[in-house]
């Protein structure tokens, strides 16, 4: 049976001598580890286009991509993954910034409300993020992305994710697969099962769940349902007329 070919683009950035490099995440496959900026490339989407995604998701700058330098198959247990180079560049007012995911705590729950732009009556409160698994990313200590549960049920050790968002700003970039994908990493820890729910025509949500080992389940319908009065005391007015007797004041 032929193994999956998984297609890789990433962009070899030079200035002055130097190259640009990034670092995987502690959660991702081979963690830790440096490489030049980049990602998979999706279904139906160009190298060129995966390529400016991804490095823009990592480091916040659209490069100028140039030549190919050059391809290359390996061969891994179950898959092989065929990675493309690029020389790129960055644009002369470029200023790339590292994108870090970091777990929240709960004295950070006013920055994630505020993401949210939840008013005061629906404020999330502290316990929220004591009690569940948030990460978030932030662009110069303005927190712009997050992701965490609804639920974690450690005796049935399933976890439902949830509230998952990015400032609208800064979209576009790989930061909620980001923040999603560190979630999902941490409860598998303790979890067997992890779901999410997500919106059937929601393309980009999708792709990015299916990268993250997420597959669809079932379908259903959302209905906004409102709460009829009881036909009840209708029905059994007259009766509790014919059969109430009068109280008299004697006073």
């Amino acid at each position: 049976m032929a193994k999956e070919v998984i297609r890789v683009v990433a962009a070899v950035i030079e200035h002055d001598g130097r190259y640009l490099i990034t670092q995987r995440q502690a959660n991702a496959v081979l963690p830790l580890l440096w490489e030049f900026p980049g990602g998979r490339v999706e279904p139906d989407e160009s190298e060129t286009s995966a390529l400016l995604r991804e490095v823009r998701g990592r480091i916040d700058v659209e490069v100028i991509v140039g030549a190919k330098l050059g391809e290359h198959l390996h061969d891994y247990t179950g898959y092989q993954v065929h990675l493309t180079m690029y020389s790129c560049k960055l644009p002369a007012e470029a200023r790339p910034y590292p994108a870090t995911v970091q777990r929240l705590l709960p004295v950070e729950i006013g920055d994630l409300n505020r993401l949210y732009q939840l008013g005061f009556a629906s404020w999330l409160p502290p316990s929220t993020v004591a009690d569940g698994v948030y990460y978030g990313m932030r662009v110069n200590g303005q927190l712009v992305a997050a992701a965490g549960t609804h639920v974690i049920s450690r005796s049935a050790r399933l976890a439902v994710v949830g509230n998952v968002l990015t400032h609208v700003d800064f979209r576009g970039r790989g930061f909620a697969t980001a923040v999603t994908g560190a979630v999902t990493a941490e409860l598998l820890r303790t979890c067997d099962q992890v779901v999410l729910n997500v919106r059937a025509d929601n393309p980009p949500a999708l792709s990015a769940y299916r990268r993250l080992g997420y597959g669809e389940h079932l379908r259903f319908e959302e209905r906004l349902v409102h709460r009829l009065g009881s036909p009840w005391p209708t029905l059994t007015a007259p009766f509790r007329r014919l059969f109430t007797r009068k109280e008299i004041d004697r006073r």
